[in-house]
C-alpha cells in the first residue's frame, strides 16, 4: 500500500514548485532580509562594469511601420464606412498570393464568376482590371439599403451591353435598372465608374461623395475607413445603450465574480468607452508582402484627450532590451512607453492584487506606494520570451529596464514582495485545503527560506532539492532558487511519465533575479543564472525572419510587439504526444517566419496595430498534420 505522502507527492510537489515559481517571480531574494538555514552564498565578482542601457537622450520623430494608411477624405456626415480594392487585378493577385501556399486556386476567376453571377451580367469584359474599386455606406436609418458599389470601366458603351438584358432605363433618379439573384439594381455612369445601388433613391443621395471617390487612388489591396465621428452621431442612442448595458454587467452582483474582479472590469470599461467617444476614424488595409498576410488597423483621435495621453507615452521610447532575448525565443512580447502614462492602467492591477490577497487599508497603501515607486523607477522598455532551453521546454524570460541603480531597486523590489509573501504563502495553502488535502505539517511557510528549508525534507527522499543561492557578476545581484529533480525516486510515476519530464523539464530548473545597474531580469529554465549572465555580456540579436524584421522596425516607435514562431514552437514541445510521433517530421519543417502583432504610436493623435502572418511555416504545419 502506498503511503500518504507518496500520495501527496504530485499534487503537493506541484504546488509547492508552482508557489516557488510564482514566489521567485514576485519574492525571490528575500534571503538577504532574512537569515535563511541554507548554506553560504557562492559569490563571483567581477571587476568589469557593466554595459549600461542608453538612455533615451531625445524624443525622435515617430516613425511609421509597414504600409501608409488609407488616404483622408473629406467624408459628408451620412456616410459611415467607405474603402475598396487597389485594383481588382491586384486584389485577385494578392488574393492568390494568400492561398498559393496551402492549395494553387484561380481565386480572381472565382471572384469574377461570384460577380457575375450575382448581378446577372452577360460578360465582364467591361470592367477594367487596373483601377480602384470603391464602396461605401451611407446612413442606414434614413436608407434601408444604404450600400453603394463603384466599379471602374473600360467603357459606358461595355459596360451597358454587359447588363442582364432584362435591364431597362430607368427614370430621372437612375440611368438604368434591372433584376438578378431576386431583387432589383439600378445602374448609374459616372466619370468612369459604373456605380451599382440596391435602392432607386440612393444615387442621387450618393452622388456627391462618389464623385470625389473617383479621384482616389489606393495603394493596398484592400482598404476601409469607418468615420467614427459619423458613427457615433447617427449610432448615439445604441452606443448610449450598449454603455449602459456594460455598467450594469460591470457592476451587477454574481456569486461566481468577485468584488475586485468586478472593479477592475467597470474601469477597463470606462477606459474603453472614452476611446471610443474620443475616435475620428477607423482606417484598415490589407497588404500580402513577401508570403505573408498582414492586416493594419490605424485608430485617430481628437486632438486632445485620454486616447492622446496615452499615446504621448510611448512616443519617443525604444525598445532594445527585446534583443537580449534567446534567438531561440519562440514567443516574444516587448512593450515601450514611459511608465507615467501608464499609471491608471498600473492601479486597476495593483488594486485587484490587493483586493485579492485580501490587504487591509494600511497595508494596501504601503503595497500601492511601493508599487508606485517601482513603476516610476522603469523607464518603459520591457520584453519577455518564452524558448525551450537545453531539455526545458519552456523556459521564460522578463527583462524591464529601470532607472541607474541596481540596489536601490532590488531594495524597493524587496521591500514590496516581503509585503505580499505572507498573503501569497495563505492563499496557497487556502487553494491546497479546498482541493481536500493538507499541506504536511513539516512545511514552513513563514518565509521564502523557511519554505524551502523545510520543502527539501519532505521533497529530497522523492527526489527533489532545492536550493537558495546569490551572486555577483559585472555589478548585478542574482539571487537564484536552484532545483534538482530525479525522477527515479519519484514514486507514483510510470516510466513513460518519467521520459516525457525528462524530456520537455530535464533533471535541473533555476529561477533567478537578476538586479543590474540599468534593467530588472527574471528568468526560468535549466541555466537560468548563465542567461543573465549572457545578457550581461551582451547577447546576439534574434533571427531575423521577414516577419520580425518588419516588426522590430516598427518598434523604433514606442508600442508593443507580440511575435509567435509555430514551428520553432512545435519543436520545442515535440515530445509530448500526439506530437511525438511527427517528431522527426517536425524537426525538417524550416522556420521562416511567424505570426507579428504590432502596436506602434505613429502620430500625435494616431495608433497603428497590424496582424503580420507568415503563411508559408503555417502551410507547412497545416500540411504535416493533414
Amino acid at each position: 500500500m502506498k503511503t500518504r505522502r507518496a500520495k501527496l507527492w504530485l499534487p503537493t510537489t506541484a504546488l509547492i514548485l508552482l508557489a516557488l515559481s510564482a514566489g521567485m517571480l514576485l519574492t525571490l531574494s528575500t534571503c538577504k532580509k532574512r537569515e535563511e538555514p541554507t548554506a553560504e552564498p557562492t559569490v563571483e565578482l567581477e571587476a568589469e562594469a557593466p554595459a549600461p542601457v542608453e538612455p533615451v537622450a531625445e524624443k525622435p520623430a515617430p516613425v511609421k511601420a509597414g504600409p501608409a494608411p488609407p488616404s483622408v477624405l473629406e467624408v459628408p456626415p451620412d456616410v459611415i464606412l467607405h474603402g475598396g480594392l487597389a485594383s481588382f487585378g491586384g486584389f485577385s493577385k494578392a488574393a492568390g498570393e494568400v492561398t498559393s501556399p496551402f492549395l494553387p486556386l484561380p481565386v480572381g476567376l472565382f471572384l469574377t464568376q461570384a460577380l457575375k453571377e450575382n448581378l446577372g451580367l452577360q460578360t465582364m469584359t467591361w470592367l477594367d482590371r487596373d483601377r480602384p474599386v470603391n464602396f461605401f455606406v451611407m446612413n442606414p436609418k434614413s436608407l434601408s439599403q444604404p450600400a453603394v458599389l463603384m466599379f471602374p470601366m473600360t467603357s459606358q458603351e461595355a459596360a451597358r451591353n454587359a447588363l442582364p438584358k432584362t435591364a431597362e432605363e430607368g427614370d430621372d433618379k437612375n440611368d438604368m435598372v434591372f433584376s438578378a439573384s431576386f431583387r432589383n439594381y439600378y445602374a448609374n455612369f459616372l466619370e468612369g465608374y459604373m456605380v451599382i445601388t440596391l435602392g432607386a433613391g440612393v444615387y442621387a443621395k450618393a452622388r456627391p461623395f462618389a464623385e470625389s471617390l473617383t479621384e482616389v487612388e489606393r495603394t493596398s489591396p484592400i482598404e476601409l475607413t469607418s468615420a467614427m465621428t459619423n458613427v457615433r452621431r447617427i449610432f448615439a442612442d445604441e452606443i448610449g445603450a450598449l454603455e449602459e448595458e456594460a455598467k450594469r454587467l460591470a457592476t451587477e452582483p454574481s456569486p461566481f465574480s468577485l468584488p475586485s474582479l468586478d472593479d477592475t472590469i467597470e474601469r477597463q470599461y470606462d477606459i474603453l468607452f472614452k476611446t471610443l467617444h474620443e475616435l475620428e476614424s477607423i482606417q484598415l488595409a490589407l497588404t500580402t508582402p513577401e508570403e505573408r498576410l498582414r492586416l493594419d488597423l490605424w485608430l485617430t483621435s481628437q486632438k486632445s484627450g485620454m486616447f492622446v495621453d496615452r499615446l504621448a507615452s510611448m512616443i519617443g521610447h525604444k525598445s532594445e532590451l527585446v534583443d537580449l532575448l534567446p534567438t531561440a525565443s519562440y514567443l516574444i512580447m516587448a512593450y515601450a512607453a514611459d511608465p507615467k502614462g501608464l499609471e491608471d492602467v498600473a492601479k486597476i492591477g495593483i488594486d485587484f492584487l490587493v483586493s485579492i490577497l485580501e490587504f487591509d487599508e494600511e497595508e494596501a497603501e504601503d503595497v500601492a506606494s511601493l508599487y508606485s515607486r517601482l513603476l516610476l523607477r522603469q523607464t518603459g522598455d520591457q520584453a519577455f520570451g518564452i524558448s525551450r532551453a537545453s531539455e526545458f521546454a519552456v523556459g521564460l524570460e522578463y527583462i524591464c529596464a529601470t532607472e541607474a541603480g541596481a540596489e536601490e531597486t532590488r531594495e524597493i523590489a524587496l521591500a514590496f514582495y516581503d509585503r505580499i509573501w505572507d498573503k501569497v504563502a495563505a492563499l496557497v495553502k487556502k487553494s491546497i485545503e479546498e482541493d481536500g488535502e493538507k499541506l504536511p505539517e513539516e512545511l514552513d511557510l513563514t518565509d521564502l527560506g523557511s519554505v524551502i528549508a523545510s520543502a527539501n525534507l519532505i521533497l529530497a527522499p522523492q527526489g527533489v532539492s532545492m536550493r537558495l543561492k546569490q551572486e555577483e557578476y559585472k555589478g548585478a545581484t542574482i539571487d537564484y532558487l536552484d532545483i534538482t529533480l530525479n525522477y527515479d525516486k519519484a514514486p507514483e510515476l510510470t516510466e513513460e511519465r518519467r521520459k516525457l519530464l525528462g524530456a520537455l523539464v530535464g533533471g535541473r530548473i533555476q529561477l533567478a533575479m537578476g538586479f543590474a545597474p540599468n534593467w530588472v531580469h527574471q528568468v526560468v529554465g535549466p541555466n537560468a543564472v548563465e542567461r543573465i549572465k549572457e545578457a550581461l555580456d551582451g547577447e546576439k540579436p534574434l533571427l531575423a525572419n521577414p516577419t520580425l524584421r518588419t516588426a522590430r522596425e516598427g518598434m523604433k516607435a514606442g508600442g508593443g510587439l507580440l511575435y509567435f514562431d509555430p514551428i520553432a514552437a512545435l519543436k520545442a514541445v515535440g515530445d509530448i504526444p500526439p506530437l511525438a510521433d511527427k517528431r522527426s517530421a517536425i524537426e525538417e519543417l524550416d522556420s521562416a517566419g511567424g505570426i507579428a502583432v504590432e502596436l506602434h504610436a505613429v502620430e500625435a493623435n494616431q495608433l497603428q496595430f497590424a496582424l503580420d502572418i507568415s503563411l508559408r511555416p503555417i502551410a507547412k504545419i497545416v500540411k504535416l498534420f493533414n
